[in-house]
């Protein structure tokens, strides 16, 4: 399975995008494009459209994102066949994002950059209600807050679904199944 993640803002934020795929051993994420917005803010049809253009490219069918533009973003997606699926309502994709990259399991050699390493940097975790972990995306001096990171963390969120149906079934991988409702919660 392919798997997309993206953080759409126009105004004072960017849009991101992130595609990989699971190699088998580990998560590869071979695509990564932020648009960041100058002295005007960015046109959504013409970015959603720019990321439609790469998903298919890419041979993905799925993109996971935020609902804040999700009417907006799911037409212009419906031409190009792809399919938004919004984002679990819990800090949990960040701690497994995070627990991947510890235990080496994501592989960002193909996209990286030294914003995205400040980006990685500053992610912050500190202790919730309950048992919960708040994540904080710290603003950066050119206003950007974690876009790029937000979108890695839902491509791996998605594959690290399909590892574990993999493992529950045997071994046999489902391509292409998208997540449901009650599995997008887990």
């Amino acid at each position: 399975m392919i798997a997309a993640g993206a953080d759409f803002a126009f105004v004072r934020n960017s849009s991101a995008w992130a595609i990989g795929h699971d190699d088998g051993e580990k998560i590869v994420v071979t695509h990564l494009t932020e648009r960041r917005p100058g002295q005007v803010a960015l046109r959504p049809s013409v970015t959603f459209r720019e990321c439609a253009h790469d998903l298919v490219t890419a041979g993905a069918r799925i993109v996971m994102a935020d609902i804040h533009y999700r009417e907006s973003a799911r037409e212009a997606f419906e031409p190009f066949g792809i399919t938004l699926r919004g984002t679990p309502a819990t800090h949990e994709p960040h701690v497994e994002f995070r627990r991947q990259l510890l235990e080496d399991v994501i592989d960002l050699r193909a996209v990286a950059s030294e914003r995205l390493a400040k980006q990685l940097a500053a992610v912050r975790g500190t202790d919730g209600s309950g048992d919960k972990i708040k994540i904080t995306l710290e603003t950066a001096a050119d206003g950007s807050h974690g876009d790029l990171v937000a979108a890695l963390v839902l491509v791996a969120w998605q594959l690290r679904h399909v590892r574990q149906r993999a493992r529950a079934s045997g071994g046999r991988r489902e391509r292409g199944r998208a997540l449901t409702p009650r599995e997008d919660a887990r």
